[in-house]
C-alpha cells in the first residue's frame, strides 16, 4: 500500500507534459483565417485559380505567393520559393523551396520545435546519372503533417512542406474522385 502511495505521489509531482506544438509558419497557424495570414504576412500576394473565380477569403481554390523583392528566409536560412494554400478561406498548407545544404539547419529547428521525426533515406538519380542520399524527414501531428526533404524534384532543392489533416483528407478525397473518373473514363 505505501508503494502505490509513493507511486502517486510522485506521478501527481511530475511536471506535466507540454502541449502539443501546433503547425504554424512564423506564428500563423494552420486553419487559420486568410485574414488572419494576410495581416501576418502582408509580403504575400493572393493569386486564385480553378474555376470558380473568387477570392482568397471565398475561392475553393486559392494559393498566396511569396513576393521576391526581397528575399525570404526559414529557420534562418534563404529560401527560393514560398507558397500558402487556402480552402475556403482558411490556410490549408504551406510549401517552401530550400537549397539542400539548408536541409541540416531546418530541420534541427523543425526537431527543436516539433521533436523528433521520422526519417527516411534513398537514393536519388537525375537525368545525368548522378545518384545522392536523399534524406527525407515526417512529423505526424494532430493537425497535420510536416515533411522535409533533402531534395525535392531536382539535386538543386529540397523542400518543406506543411499540409493541415483537413487539406490532407481533402486531397485523398479529390484523388480518390479523379480514379473513380478515369475507370469510368475507359
Amino acid at each position: 500500500m505505501q508503494l502505490s502511495t509513493a507511486i502517486l505521489v510522485a506521478l501527481a509531482l511530475m511536471v506535466p507534459v507540454a502541449e502539443a506544438q501546433v503547425i504554424e509558419f512564423k506564428g500563423t497557424p494552420l486553419g487559420a483565417p486568410y485574414e488572419r495570414f494576410k495581416a501576418d504576412h502582408p509580403d504575400f500576394k493572393c493569386v486564385t485559380y480553378g474555376t470558380d473565380g473568387g477570392s482568397c477569403t471565398s475561392s475553393s481554390n486559392a494559393f498566396v505567393a511569396g513576393l521576391q523583392a526581397k528575399p525570404s528566409t526559414f529557420a534562418g536560412e534563404t529560401v527560393s520559393f514560398v507558397v500558402a494554400t487556402f480552402h475556403g478561406g482558411v490556410f490549408a498548407s504551406m510549401y517552401i523551396t530550400i537549397s539542400p545544404d539548408s536541409y541540416g539547419a531546418i530541420r534541427g529547428a523543425l526537431a527543436e520545435k516539433y521533436g523528433r521525426p521520422r526519417t527516411a533515406t534513398e537514393t536519388v538519380i537525375n537525368g545525368f546519372g548522378v545518384s545522392a542520399e536523399n534524406e527525407s524527414s515526417f512529423w505526424d501531428r494532430p493537425d497535420g503533417l510536416i515533411s522535409l526533404e533533402r531534395y525535392s524534384g531536382t539535386l538543386d532543392e529540397g523542400s518543406v512542406h506543411f499540409r493541415s489533416t483537413a487539406e490532407g483528407q481533402r486531397q485523398a478525397d479529390e484523388s480518390k474522385k479523379r480514379a473513380a473518373d478515369r475507370k469510368s473514363d475507359l
